[in-house]
């Protein structure tokens, strides 16, 4: 049988504690990393929010130029010419099936105006 001393024990203890010691330093270490990591993404996060909303902004000006212009000239033409386009399709049978194809038959009418 082997004798078991009784520092063996105590250095295995010793060892263990050391281990134990150092896996708790390398957590930690790696949990700082992670809270380092997750507030650099929070704050890139956040200025991309920002630069998105002025962006945002910006292009809702312009839009609004835009739409305003179409609903005074452009929209208006539109709808004439889609007009004269169903008033040709009326006089003139052979252009229906075309006129069927791209959905100006005459029964459809331009958008209503708001």
């Amino acid at each position: 049988m082997e004798s078991i001393s009784p520092n063996s024990g105590t250095e295995e203890s010793v060892n263990l504690r050391a281990q134990v010691a150092a896996l708790s330093k390398t957590l930690f270490t790696v949990l700082v990393c992670l809270v380092g990591v997750s507030v650099t993404l929070n704050i890139f996060l956040w200025r991309q929010v920002h630069y998105t909303r002025a962006d945002l902004n910006m292009l809702r000006q312009q839009a609004a130029a835009q739409i305003a212009e179409y609903q005074q000239t452009s929209g208006p033409k539109m709808d004439a010419f889609v007009k004269q386009l169903q008033d040709y399709t009326k006089l003139h049978p052979d252009f229906k099936e075309i006129a069927a194809k791209y959905g100006l038959s005459a029964t459809s009418a331009p958008a209503p105006k708001k």
